[in-house]
């Protein structure tokens, strides 16, 4: 194996890279697709927002928690250094 990590390793910065920008855009185009939820469910204003306020909050809250978080979850105890 190479030491930059080859193919493998610039295959998951691409994956990344596009994961990121599509969620990227549907957090900054949410103002369009608000009108569209409002038309669709037939809800208040305020119940639909509450689904563009979960996204967006587990998007950039999400970005803090330790990938090696998940992996020490199975085993029951996890802790974050």
């Amino acid at each position: 194996m190479r030491k930059d990590g080859g193919a493998r390793a610039w295959s998951v910065v691409a994956a990344s890279f596009f994961i990121g920008f599509i969620t990227d855009g549907i957090v900054y185009s949410y103002g369009l697709l608000f009108i569209e939820l409002l038309r669709e469910f037939k809800q208040t204003k305020t119940t639909s927002s509450v689904i563009g306020g979960i996204f967006l909050g587990c998007s950039f809250f999400g970005k803090y928690i330790p990938p090696d978080t998940f992996l020490r979850m199975r085993n029951g105890l996890v802790t974050s250094v």
